[in-house]
């Protein structure tokens, strides 16, 4: 029999199970591995709140910054615009003067102011002198338009004014200094044909004139 083996047999008790040890190594590079995957988390959701926040930021600026910002006017855009008030000026006052100027209005003789009175349509834009003597101007009418008969000529008597018209003055300042039975010179355009209700329930239509400027030569009586 070898020496030095241990003893067997059943009255021999048997060795004690080996009990392994805990393979720090092993463990703590496992722990380590947690570690630095957990530092590369956090640095990644740092990089994304602050991307997120930097994002944020500049849309929340953007419109600020243009709300605040005004639109500059180029020197351009200034010239054009002072060109077209300046034409808009001449042209308001070339009309204003073609309006005032009484070589503008043509005299009408007798049977064109009939043919006038019978077809205004024919006629609108044109502009004449006219006579006549205020038949209506009161609050019934308003402050700038009144009823008129009408001549192409002046008249000896007011019945000879025959043509029954409607008369607006250009703006009230036209009319201000006229009343009822004046005897007027009118210097006027043509706007057509008007109808009006009249008191006794039914309706006439008359020529109707835009008074640009009106002389008071007398009143009837």
């Amino acid at each position: 029999m070898p020496k030095n083996l241990p003893p067997t047999g059943p009255g021999v008790p048997g060795r004690p199970p080996v009990q392994k040890g805990i393979n720090w190594k092993w463990l703590g590079g496992v722990i380590a591995v947690f570690v630095l995957m957990g530092v590369v988390a956090s640095f990644g959701t740092d990089d994304e709140r602050s991307t997120s926040r930097s994002s944020s930021s500049s849309s929340s600026s953007s419109p600020r910054s243009a709300a605040a910002a005004p639109r500059t006017t180029s020197a351009a855009e200034a010239s054009a615009a002072a060109e077209r008030s300046r034409a808009a000026a001449e042209a308001a006052a070339a009309q204003e003067a073609a309006r005032l100027d009484r070589g503008a209005y043509s005299p009408i003789d007798a049977r064109e102011f009939a043919l006038l009175a019978k077809t205004p349509d024919r006629y609108i834009g044109r502009k004449f002198v006219i006579y006549g003597v205020v038949t209506q101007f009161d609050a019934a009418t308003g402050s700038d338009t009144f009823r008129a008969n009408t001549a192409s000529q002046p008249q000896d008597y007011q019945f000879d004014y025959d043509v029954n018209s409607v008369v607006e003055g250009y703006d009230s300042v036209v009319a201000a200094n006229v009343v009822e039975d004046d005897y007027v010179t009118m210097f006027v355009s043509v706007d057509g044909s008007f109808s009006y209700d009249t008191q006794i329930g039914g309706s006439t239509t008359v020529p109707k004139f835009t008074a640009n400027m009106i002389d008071v030569t007398g009143s009837v009586g």
